[in-house]
């Protein structure tokens, strides 16, 4: 059962900020929701790729997958899943990127996994980067879900084990001699199906990517050379990556890690390369896409950003001053041209039943145990006005004959407690604190 539509004479109330989404597929929903706006650009986007391919989404995606049955597909991906990864075929059927901005519950990475599936079965051999080594074990069970446990992942990470949902090890790291080997050689070898790092392993960048650094790091202006022993430094795992991401596809998880002009941004940046020089496309995954505007430009490569013409600091400038609110006007913008998804799970019905703990023994050890802290929050403030604060004052007479002064930093102060409640020390300590204390009684129930 579909959720209601609204028709075209129907108005839309101020306040429905979201709506059920609409999935154009017959499989299982999770029932999430969207922003309005989103809700109707993603389903236009999705009747135009019915209309373009002559065949439903259903049809679609279980024949591009290479499933026997559209059942068999649907034990594989929820309604929402299989929908945006039609979206992310026909971007990257043209060259383009799909930006998968799901909230957590609805699936990132088992559409990353379907994905995958999808480019070993168009002869790839796929790039999954992602944000920690234990992360490559839940790409893994996603893959196991739609069937395609069997592909072999050449691990990058020296700690990147693969364990299954039985904390078994399935698949384990070459060691760094058999590594070296096939990084000189600049091909993964026919045994492995697809390649998995972290975005850590090509924190140096590679020779290409430092030609516009100096040796410290810093941007050149143009027509400078870089400096020779920046330029030539050996980085095999950059150099490797970037040979077997040629005309390749790349997935990459939790993306906004690839942000700002970082060696790794600037890294990503350069194999991505714009359509017709670089990987072959890309697909997106973040919840928090848009939280940084120094990721905007890695983004506009392969995105529908790239025809405002912008140069890349520039395009940061504007998104920084037009703050959260031109973030979502860009956001409704991607939907709409196709190239993003972002759903939810509904959670407009969750009831939370708040217990006190009543147990006289638990609440005297938690009692006990914050007066102990305050008593330690006291004593750090007390040195630091009998024996901080003073040199401090002598060493601001001493300089004031130069103009200079010397003072004691903000959050510093006093424990931060004058700080604004997320920038204070004393505000964060207390709240882990207050959860520390109920631990026991957790347990307990």
């Amino acid at each position: 059962v579909k959720p209601r539509q609204h028709t075209e004479t129907e108005k839309r109330s101020f306040d429905e900020e979201k709506l059920p989404y609409r999935p154009h597929n017959s499989a299982f929903s999770l029932e999430s929701v969207a922003p309005a706006a989103m809700v109707e650009a993603m389903d236009n986007t999705l009747s135009e790729i019915e209309k373009s391919y002559g065949q439903s989404v259903d049809q679609f995606v279980t024949k591009q997958l290479g499933y026997d049955s559209e059942e068999e597909m649907h034990q594989a991906l929820a309604a929402e899943q299989v929908d945006s990864v039609a979206m992310a075929l026909h971007q990257m059927s043209q060259g383009n990127a799909l930006i998968i901005g799901d909230q957590t519950g609805v699936g990132k990475g088992r559409q990353m996994a379907a994905l995958i599936r999808w480019a070993v079965r168009a002869g790839k051999k796929p790039i999954f980067i992602t944000q920690k080594a234990d992360l490559f074990s839940d790409i893994y069970r996603d893959l196991v879900d739609v069937e395609s446990g069997d592909l072999r992942p050449f691990i990058f990470n020296s700690d990147g084990a693969i364990v299954d949902s039985n904390g078994a090890v399935v698949h384990k790291p070459l060691s760094s001699k058999e590594q070296a080997k096939i990084f000189a050689e600049g091909e993964l070898p026919e045994d492995y199906d697809f390649a998995v790092l972290t975005y850590s392993q090509v924190n140096t960048g590679d020779r290409i990517s430092r030609e516009t650094k100096d040796a410290n790091g810093k941007r050149l202006s143009k027509g400078k050379s870089a400096n020779k022993e920046n330029r030539e430094k050996a980085a095999p795992k950059a150099d490797f990556l970037r040979q077997i991401a040629r005309d390749n596809y790349l997935f990459l998880d939790e993306s906004h890690t690839a942000a700002g002009d970082s060696n790794i941004g600037a890294y990503i940046r350069s194999i991505i390369g714009v359509k017709g020089d670089g990987v072959k496309a890309v697909t997106f995954a973040s919840a928090t896409f848009a939280k940084r505007p120094d990721t905007m430009p890695m983004y506009a490569l392969r995105t529908a950003m790239s025809q405002a013409n912008v140069e890349p600091d520039k395009l940061i400038s504007i998104i920084e001053k037009g703050g959260v609110t031109l973030q979502e006007i860009m956001s409704r913008a991607l939907t709409e041209s196709g190239q993003m998804v972002r759903r939810e799970r509904d959670m407009s019905d969750v009831r939370t039943d708040w217990e006190t703990v009543s147990d006289p023994a638990t609440v005297k050890r938690a009692r006990d145990n914050y007066d102990k802290t305050i008593e330690a929050f006291n004593a750090i403030i007390k040195f630091q006005e009998d024996y901080v604060k003073p040199m401090i004052q002598q060493l601001d007479a001493a300089i004031s004959m130069r103009m200079e002064t010397a003072n004691v930093k903000r959050g510093t102060n006093n424990m931060g407690v004058e700080n604004v409640p997320f920038a204070s020390k004393t505000y964060n300590y207390t709240k882990q604190l207050m959860l520390a204390l109920k631990a026991d009684a957790i347990v307990d129930r």
